[in-house]
């Protein structure tokens, strides 16, 4: 394991849709000389290249809505109602742990792009942006969950 593994996302929450899910790394595929990095059956993906929760940066989380073919999971199948939470002004927290720390990040918007122009970015402070396929059974969209870092808290041992 590389150093600084402990650090990893291990786990994501979001109470809103009920949403729990392990975290892994997203794998690099060698496809054809085109590398890319797959996202985890039934379970939520981190950018390996991204930022550990807590550290200035973002931090990229990739799951799939629905995988009615492949039967990869549907880890994300709620993330599209954090729109109405939203729209009602809702609070929408996305509770994201490492071994050692509990990390809490507001979600402050949601954007949906189309596949070809989705890219990650970096950011200059503590966010969380989670990523899934959308609409269903088109997917020709990224739907864009982006949070920033409020609160976090040592787990006790």
């Amino acid at each position: 394991e590389p150093l600084g593994t402990m650090d990893n996302v291990t786990s994501i929450i979001i109470p809103n849709i009920q949403l729990a899910s392990e975290v892994k790394s997203l794998e690099l595929v060698d496809h054809e000389s085109k590398p890319y990095y797959a996202s985890p059956k039934k379970v939520v993906g981190h950018l390996p290249t991204s930022a550990n929760p807590g550290e200035q940066g973002g931090v990229w989380l990739f799951g799939h809505l629905e995988s009615p073919f492949m039967g990869e999971g549907s880890v994300f199948w709620d993330i599209p109602k954090l729109q109405d939470e939203l729209t009602d002004n809702n609070n929408v927290n996305i509770i994201v742990s490492s071994a050692q720390r509990r990390f809490v990040y507001r979600v402050s918007s949601i954007n949906t792009v189309d596949q070809d122009k989705f890219k990650t970015y970096d950011s200059f402070k503590p966010t969380l942006h989670v990523v899934t396929c959308y609409p269903r059974l088109k997917y020709d969209k990224r739907m864009v969950v982006n949070a920033d870092l409020v609160y976090s808290e040592a787990l006790g041992n």
